[in-house]
């Protein structure tokens, strides 16, 4: 069966919980994130984005719009769906999105371990390593016009 992708803006308060709860699953419970660091006062404000495969929640990510530039946080897919492309597409419909809301530039801080993945992707590397909730992570930016 061919897994049917969709990235959806999530606006209705259930499909945010999804994407808190997909969060919490990865940043939480895998990499042992604070519950008081992985959520902030920046998700009132931030567009939420839902990944699904064939219906079914799979990833996570937010947006800040921040003069004209995009401010992706929080990327994150379930462990059984890593490693198959559903990363490089929902972060295709991530810039799509972005360009849509006439963003010029996309901005993230990279977890170590991705930062290989977002090289592929056209983002470049814009810092060197610093740590975020004890974790080491890039500073990364891709124009996207």
């Amino acid at each position: 069966m061919i897994d049917t992708i969709t990235v959806q803006v999530a606006t209705k308060q259930s499909d945010i919980d999804q994407c808190f709860s997909i969060r919490e699953h990865v940043f939480i419970d895998e990499q042992g994130v604070s519950k008081d660091l992985e959520r902030d006062f920046h998700d009132n404000s931030a567009i939420h984005l839902l990944l699904k495969s064939n219906h079914e929640p799979i990833g996570a990510a937010r947006m800040r719009i921040l003069d004209q530039k995009g401010k992706i946080e929080r990327v994150c897919v379930l462990t059984p769906f890593r490693n198959k492309g559903f990363g490089e597409q929902f972060m295709r419909k991530v810039e799509e999105i972005g360009s849509e809301k006439g963003i010029c530039e996309l901005v993230l801080n990279a977890q170590e371990p991705a930062l290989d993945f977002y090289l592929r992707l056209g983002y470049q590397k814009e810092s060197e390593r610093f740590y975020e909730a004890g974790i080491p992570h890039f500073a990364m930016k891709k124009r996207l016009r």
